[in-house]
């Protein structure tokens, strides 16, 4: 019995007012042997995804017209809905890839990440190569592959919240809070200027990648920072240098000409030790600059970047 058999059988059964007894029907599979379940299980997944392909055609076309509906479906979550819509709008332009779903050598799971990875020129390829990836990977590679600006990232963290009331009547604290990804997870992409404020803190590995993907470590982890340029500066700041500042614990060392902007990050005339509270606030993160020479005691001043002087003619 077919599958199409199968669910036209079901259909007449519901009509006919039986319904379908789940349990009856394992104890009617308990009688077949391994093989024809495996076979079974297998007809089952493709007729699911060709009628998976059927409900994406249809919502393409709905797109098209744009005739779908604006409340959201109770049944499906936002996000499921969301990636549905994105998938069809990708697979029209991927002919490969929907065969290979169709064929069953794809699966549900692997085609969302595989529609963000391929192309139109890339389509033949990973619609072959998908089929060897599991889905955890095609997602790391689509997370490799995302790029955040520096006005997303700004944008987490000011849309950053922590709130907290009493529930009186069943005696509970409550709360909810909402953090940037990038803060609260790993493997997911930050912005460049992000990323290289956080380089001169950060401690970096030496690792190897095996034929199987898998990166491993091959040297104990060490700083960013040449150990003697580190040295130094700590040794020389031991307060913050933002002026007025007088914190003296868990400084951070910043570089006054960032490295998006092609600052030399082992040039201690342009490091110089500052508080939390006043790193956040320096370049590339916020408005503020150091500028000066941070070898000499008053050396460094506090500006505002729209203060600053600007090349070009005047407005």
């Amino acid at each position: 019995m077919s599958v199409m058999t199968t669910t036209m059988t079901i259909a007449t059964d519901v009509e006919a007012g039986t319904g379908f007894d789940f349990a009856a029907r394992v104890d009617e599979l308990r009688t077949h042997p391994n093989e024809a379940l495996r076979a079974r299980v297998a007809e089952a997944r493709r007729e699911q995804q060709r009628w998976r392909l059927e409900e994406l055609a249809a919502t393409r076309v709905l797109d098209d017209r744009g005739a779908l509906e604006r409340m959201p479906d109770r049944t499906e979550s936002t996000r499921t809905q969301k990636s549905k819509l994105e998938v069809a709008r990708a697979l029209e332009s991927r002919p490969a890839l929907a065969q290979a779903f169709h064929d069953g050598a794809v699966s549900t799971d692997q085609l969302e990440p595989l529609c963000e990875l391929s192309t139109l020129e890339t389509d033949a390829e990973w619609a072959t190569r998908g089929a060897n990836l599991a889905p955890v990977d095609l997602h790391r590679r689509v997370r490799r592959g995302q790029t955040v600006t520096l006005a997303d990232a700004r944008r987490r963290h000011q849309a950053r919240e922590v709130r907290l009331w009493r529930d009186v009547f069943d005696g509970m604290s409550c709360g909810r809070w909402r953090l940037p990804d990038v803060d609260g997870a790993l493997g997911i992409p930050i912005a460049t200027e992000t990323l290289s404020a956080l380089k001169l803190n950060a401690k970096v590995r030496r690792c190897v990648v095996d034929d199987t993907g898998c990166a491993g470590t091959v040297e104990r982890r060490r700083n960013a920072l040449p150990a003697d340029v580190q040295r130094h500066v700590r040794r020389r700041d031991l307060t913050c240098r933002v002026p007025g500042c007088e914190v003296s614990r868990n400084l951070q060392i910043h570089h006054t000409d960032p490295i998006c902007d092609f600052g030399d990050t082992d040039l201690v005339h342009k490091l110089a030790a500052v508080c939390l509270a006043h790193h956040q606030l320096l370049i590339p993160h916020g408005p503020y600059r150091l500028t000066g020479d941070a070898e000499h005691p008053d050396g460094l001043t506090l500006q505002h970047r729209d203060d600053r002087a600007r090349d070009g003619p005047e407005p």
